[in-house]
């Protein structure tokens, strides 16, 4: 499954429609994360590699625009999250262009940013701070 599906199938997104998107990721080393937190819960995320030749800075703008802007994040989750809150800036060590969503229900987020050339989207804080140390 290429990372543009798994996007769209969890979002909605269609980023293979953007001009800057449609060709940023390498879709062979996409991957799926799940984090089991000490409650034994299961939280989704996914990993992606930027293409070769493909401008960091540039993609990263797009692709904050891009998920930022969309309105229903519960493909992400198996139960419902709740109203989503407001987007904020994160600073998570190894990590740049931190950005996470909290929703009205207790202990449901989105959080992605850039280690190095990878982009990584978790639905649990502690299970983006893993994935980040891990992919260091």
């Amino acid at each position: 499954m290429r990372f543009s599906d798994i996007l769209r199938a969890a979002t909605g997104l269609d980023i293979a429609t953007s001009q800057i998107l449609a060709t940023a990721f390498n879709d062979l080393t996409a991957t799926g994360l799940i984090y089991v937190d000490s409650n034994n819960a299961k939280w989704l995320g996914f990993a992606a590699q930027l293409a070769s030749g493909a401008d960091t800075a540039s993609v990263g703008a797009a692709f904050k625009q891009t998920l930022e802007s969309v309105t229903n994040y519960d493909g992400f989750f198996v139960s419902a999250p709740g109203t989503a809150q407001t987007w904020k800036d994160g600073q998570i060590s190894g990590v740049t262009g931190n950005r996470y969503l909290l929703f009205s229900n207790s202990g449901f987020a989105v959080d992605y940013g850039w280690v190095g050339s990878k982009l990584v989207i978790m639905t649990s804080y502690n299970g983006f701070k893993e994935a980040a140390r891990r992919l260091q």
